[in-house]
């Protein structure tokens, strides 16, 4: 198989198309950016090429496929896609990096077979959702805001009192994604801090914490504020 014009063409169109939408993940500070999703358009092309022209068939002896390699670029992106999903305590991150990842794919093998308005389209679409759809969540759907607040919750309680306590806590906030002791040795009274940290969706977190807290332990020594890590 030669290297023509027309597959160095594809090539080009797919790295432009996928580097549109990868841009765009750069600039929000996501784990897969630019050269990511670059990368992954790039490679769906190659094998899309690869799997129309790498390997002929003959047409008259068998049933030919030409997407027979292709077709696993689909399922084989869900490796990376799934590599970019996290989670901590009861959030889930990087979904929409793992679907825009996924899309970059079907850019790169569009390229490939050669349908570039296609994958043009694909990714201005995909643009469009990433920055007008996201500016008209924050602006008209205010309590649907998936950026997360980070607290920082400390209660003291009886060095006795840890274990039941904690059961309380986890119980009562979900959102815990880290839960750590830090004892006073110069305390005579067998205190012992309980810190913890949370992300919560909540429009008013502090207050939101400390209610559930104060609500659930009924103690005095309560202290909520923002975690700036």
């Amino acid at each position: 198989m030669e290297i023509g014009v027309d597959f160095i063409v594809k090539v080009l169109f797919s790295m432009l198309y996928g580097a549109l939408i990868g841009v765009e993940r750069e600039v929000t500070n996501k784990f897969a950016g630019l050269r990511t999703h670059i990368l992954v358009s790039l490679g769906a092309c190659v094998f899309t090429i690869l799997s129309i022209y790498g390997f002929p068939v003959d047409t008259e002896r068998y049933n030919a496929d030409p997407a027979r390699i292709a077709a696993q670029v689909v399922t084989g992106i869900g490796f990376i896609g799934g590599g970019t999903v996290l989670r901590m305590g009861n959030n889930i991150y990087g979904i929409t990096t793992a679907a825009t990842l996924w899309l970059s794919a079907s850019v790169g093998m569009a390229c490939g077979a050669g349908f570039y308005l296609l994958g043009a389209l694909c990714s201005l679409f995909a643009l469009f959702t990433l920055v007008v759809i996201r500016f008209m969540e924050f602006k008209f759907f205010p309590k649907s805001n998936k950026t997360a607040s980070k607290i920082k919750a400390q209660i003291i309680v009886k060095d006795n009192q840890i274990k039941k306590t904690e059961d309380i806590i986890l119980k009562s906030i979900p959102e815990i994604y880290e839960i750590s002791h830090k004892r006073d040795e110069r305390d005579l009274n067998d205190n012992v801090k309980i810190i913890l940290k949370i992300n919560t969706y909540s429009l008013n977190p502090v207050k939101y914490i400390y209610n559930k807290l104060n609500n659930r332990l009924k103690v005095d020594n309560i202290v909520v504020s923002e975690l700036d890590e």
